[in-house]
């Protein structure tokens, strides 16, 4: 009994030393990052900016979600483009954009859900499935806002974009973000490294 003890602490310490040499595989990726903005229209829309013209998008969907401990969806809102696919900067909840169609209808308002879920696709499923860069389109976007956070200072900021954990800030503001310690980028303007 006391040898397998010897041999469980000796393998503990030979992976631990193993560990402490390399880069962990769960490490934040270096460089710059990318997030989009939201507010709320003078309808009382959700609208989310991703910071820069998008070609070439296939998909968007949209989730409204609960925080429970299932993350339950409450709603799904779909759209698709041509093959070709579409330009997207904004999206507004409810609203479809222009060479996009409706697939699956929003029917629930944003404001019953903790938390909205944007996932924009290329139309080219093979750009997302090389592998190739960190950045769309070779990887889909994906956005999360918490509507908490986001609903204590949209009425203060009528002007300006809710960037998740970041703040708000106007157009100009949020464009310096870029050049700033924080290196944030819009999602499809994310200069090479």
């Amino acid at each position: 009994m006391a040898n397998r003890t010897h041999w469980r602490w000796a393998a503990a310490v030979v992976v631990g030393v193993l560990a402490a040499g390399c880069d962990a595989p769960w490490s934040a990726p270096q460089g710059p990052l990318t997030a989009g903005g939201a507010r709320v229209d003078d309808e009382g829309r959700f609208e989310f900016w991703l910071g820069a013209e998008c070609g070439g998008v296939g998909r968007i969907s949209v989730e409204l979600t609960e925080r429970d401990g299932n993350r339950r969806v409450l709603d799904t809102w779909h759209l698709s483009a041509d093959d070709a696919g579409g330009e997207l900067e904004y999206i507004t909840l409810g609203t479809t954009p222009d060479g996009f169609t409706e697939t699956t209808p929003l029917n629930t308002d944003w404001t019953e859900a903790d938390l909205v879920r944007i996932s924009v696709h290329p139309a080219d499923p093979e750009r997302s499935a090389d592998g190739e860069g960190r950045f769309y389109p070779a990887v889909p976007i994906r956005a999360n806002i918490s509507v908490d956070s986001f609903l204590r200072g949209a009425d203060d900021n009528h002007d300006q974009w809710y960037v998740q954990d970041q703040g708000w800030y106007t157009e100009a503001e949020y464009l310096e973000l870029g050049d700033s310690d924080d290196m944030i980028h819009p999602y499809c303007d994310v200069p090479d490294a």
